[in-house]
């Protein structure tokens, strides 16, 4: 037995290893995989939202909903985008779907989906745990991801405001995780029990976190600082310790190289950096980790570079170097 869960009538609705999705009411047990709209193979995740609603989910991406006798397929159309479902999971009024590339809420009109800064956090999702306190813990692929209660409202909002995204706090192998979140079979990887622990399914083992024992706030972002620019692989200022910091270029100058750095004594590993050259780039361009940036085929014309770097994935620079 993989899930259990019961409707508004009172039913049970559970899923199988051998059997698929069966249902237990007046003391008969039917099955239902292979029979109506039902797919035959069972399904990955089911649950029930404040409504008594049934919410059924399939690898292929199917997702079906039951509600007084009558079971409605759901399809992109809906506004499903998350490929295949791997997790069902209720806290209060809240229903949240999570799968394959992404979450959504399912208990909202038009199932608005969550957009972070780091949206690999979003991939591989088995395990979804909402904590009374409206905390969102996010077991995928790629690690293990808590939103605050404010950066859960941010991430459901900033469907096109990219700079508004939240990162949250990932939770990865320099954390000392050393498996990733189980991907193969039907069930939940996360849970959270009544002493207020959360436990998490990995492939190498299980993980307890204690959310009342982390430490709060974000990490400062380190000071920022621009060092080198080069042209066609030759340095042409170091320091760039000018009052103004302006540099005239030659003309038929195409290719720059600029280099910046960040000073972190705790985890330099999790210093992560984003720039800008205005009057060429309209959005701020994700490095990651790294430390230069590249530009070909520039044309003449005025430019300012700017970067922000960001500790633990914390808040990006106030101010950033230019």
């Amino acid at each position: 037995m993989f899930e259990i869960t019961e409707d508004a009538t009172g039913a049970l609705w559970f899923n199988g290893h051998r059997y698929g999705l069966m249902r237990y009411a007046d003391g008969k047990t039917t099955r239902l995989s292979g029979s109506g709209v039902f797919p035959r193979k069972g399904p990955d995740a089911i649950a029930s939202d404040a409504q008594g609603r049934v919410w059924i989910g399939y690898s292929d991406g199917t997702l079906l909903r039951h509600e007084a006798g009558q079971t409605t397929r759901l399809t992109p159309a809906d506004g499903l985008a998350i490929g295949a479902i791997k997790v069902i999971a209720r806290q209060g009024a809240h229903l949240w779907v999570g799968g394959e590339r992404g979450v959504q809420l399912l208990s909202e009109p038009g199932f608005p989906r969550l957009r972070l800064a780091d949206a690999d956090a979003l991939e591989g999702v088995s395990g979804l745990v909402e904590t009374p306190e409206g905390e969102l813990w996010i077991n995928g692929a790629n690690g293990i991801t808590r939103l605050r209660a404010d950066e859960v409202r941010r991430a459901l909002a900033s469907a096109t405001e990219a700079e508004q995204r939240p990162a949250g706090r990932r939770f990865d192998l320099l954390d000392g995780l050393t498996g990733r979140a189980e991907q193969s079979w039907p069930l939940r990887t996360a849970a959270r029990t009544p002493d207020g622990l959360l436990w998490f399914s990995l492939s190498n083992g299980v993980v307890r976190v204690d959310p009342r024992r982390l430490p709060e706030g974000e990490s400062k972002p380190p000071a920022v600082d621009i060092h080198q620019l080069s042209v066609h692989g030759e340095p042409v200022a170091a320091g760039l310790d000018g009052a103004d910091r302006v540099l005239r270029l030659a003309p038929g100058t195409r290719d720059l190289e600029i280099a910046y750095t960040a000073i972190s004594l705790a985890q330099p590993e999790r210093t992560r950096f984003r720039y800008r050259l205005v009057g060429q780039d309209r959005d701020w361009q994700d490095a990651g980790a790294r430390r230069r940036a590249f530009y070909t085929n520039l044309g003449p014309g005025t430019y300012e570079f700017r970067v922000e770097a960001s500790q633990d994935r914390g808040p990006w620079s106030a101010t950033p170097a230019a």
